[in-house]
């Protein structure tokens, strides 16, 4: 796994979800 990978996920669930949710 990366952190590329990581950041992907949460980018697009900010835009699924409509959240902002960051846990770094």
């Amino acid at each position: 796994m990366s952190i590329v990978m990581t950041v992907v996920v949460v980018v697009i669930s900010e835009k699924l979800f409509g959240l902002r949710i960051h846990r770094f």
